[in-house]
């Protein structure tokens, strides 16, 4: 996902990683790792 940003420049606006952990975690500004089991269970 950085080399993306990286690559998009000023056209990236923000990323969004599923992915199997529990929390959700911020990896660098405008990127984020959301677990799946959180949209399922998040109102």
């Amino acid at each position: 996902m950085t080399a993306l940003k990286e690559t998009a420049g000023d056209r990236f606006v923000n990323g969004v990683i599923i992915y199997t952990g529990n929390e959700l975690v911020q990896n660098g500004r405008n990127i984020c790792a959301v677990p799946v089991n959180y949209i399922y269970t998040q109102e």
